[in-house]
């Protein structure tokens, strides 16, 4: 029961899927005991020595959890922490059927607690910024390298951890923000999780702020002149610097792109030439879908077509500019430009119905880049 407590406080939206598939989480755990069980007997040999039969049952066991697609990745962890053995008398989860009888138990306890909890009720607001909570992903801070104009590499670091919306924003979320949604004159369809589009760069920011005082942050992007420009001081939501936007497009993988096109992005080929519902495709390393395809993405750097050589920390692009950075391709590009290197570029007053955008926030309060 104890176990189940902590699932449900960890991972409080698995409990439908467990609930489903009670019998998954019984497999889980005899993989995981197993695996350890390995170890530990791997332990008696020298490395040298080790049998190659030790090897293949651990290869196995995780092949036996490859069906398992309703676990998250970043979620598996967590779960395996939770499902080890405490002590060598622990026997954990005897079958699917204990599974199955005490989520139920302790689903409705949590379910009545809540609502005896509710004493206000729920706001837009807050049901708003429950909702960006479970769609933001941790990217860690890192290096990647990037090519110069002669192709030389050039170090960049991320110095310090900051979220992105695993999905670029869709047209449910930009109506949550406003009351109406419209693409140019005409509204648009609701109740699919298409990307918002037909949005210049100037109202993305604006949607940023807007978002940033729902969910009572503070907003990032303020008036210099006749400039809009980002404060990254503050702890709202904005668009991703270029370098922000490759670095987690790129997830800490070797090849470009992270997968096979057709299986992580809808481009030019496999859209049936139009914008589409997002999450459909495999996402990256780092939980982030569609950041490839489906539709260009507005970074905050202006464009320059030559990058600082030498190694860069944090950059954030030229001062001035005439055209925004748009990244990623998108359901009407060919395979060439969907890629995490391929540079895009648009004016930022522009808006085309294959352009869109995707929200990150710092971890603290007060962010490196000044």
């Amino acid at each position: 029961m104890l176990r189940i407590c902590l699932i449900g406080y960890a991972l409080p939206n698995l409990y439908r899927q467990l609930e489903a598939y009670p019998n998954d989480l019984i497999i889980l755990q005899t993989a995981i005991r197993k695996s350890i069980k390995v170890r530990q007997q791997g332990e008696d040999y020298h490395e040298g020595d080790r049998e190659e039969s030790q090897i293949d049952k651990v290869k196995s066991i995780g092949k036996g959890l490859d069906r398992m697609k309703w676990i998250e990745p970043h979620h598996l962890n967590m779960l395996t922490a939770i499902l080890k053995p405490r002590t060598k008398s622990d026997l954990g989860f005897v079958d699917s059927n204990t599974v199955t009888r005490y989520i139920t138990l302790l689903r409705t306890s949590m379910e009545s607690k809540l609502a005896s909890r509710a004493d206000v009720e729920k706001t837009p607001e807050s049901t708003l910024k429950q909702d960006m909570l479970d769609r933001m992903i941790l990217m860690p801070a890192g290096q990647f390298t990037r090519l110069d104009e002669r192709g030389r590499p050039v170090e960049i670091e991320i110095s310090r951890p900051f979220f992105m919306d695993k999905f670029p924003v869709t047209q449910p979320l930009y109506q949550k923000v406003y009351e109406e949604v419209t693409n140019g004159n005409q509204t648009l369809p609701m109740g699919k999780d298409l990307p918002m589009t037909n949005i210049s760069w100037t109202e993305a920011c604006e949607f940023c702020n807007e978002m940033s005082r729902k969910c009572e942050l503070d907003p990032v992007y303020f008036i210099d002149g006749e400039e809009l420009k980002p404060d990254y001081g503050k702890n709202g939501y904005r668009l991703p610097t270029e370098a922000e936007w490759e670095y987690a497009c790129k997830s800490n993988t070797a090849e470009d792109p992270y997968g096979e096109l057709d299986s992580i992005a809808f481009y030019g080929k496999n859209s049936g030439g139009r914008v589409r519902t997002v999450g459909q495709k495999a996402p990256n390393a780092f939980g982030v879908y569609d950041i490839l395809g489906n539709v260009w993405e507005w970074c905050n750097d202006w464009y320059d077509r030559t990058y600082p050589s030498g190694p860069i920390g944090d950059p954030k692009g030229p001062h001035k500019g005439i055209e925004k950075v748009i990244r990623g391709g998108s359901w009407s590009s060919f395979a060439v430009s969907v890629h995490s290197t391929y540079r895009g570029r648009s004016y930022p007053f522009s808006r085309k119905d294959n352009q869109g955008f995707r929200l990150v926030r710092p971890v603290e309060s007060e962010f490196s880049l000044k």
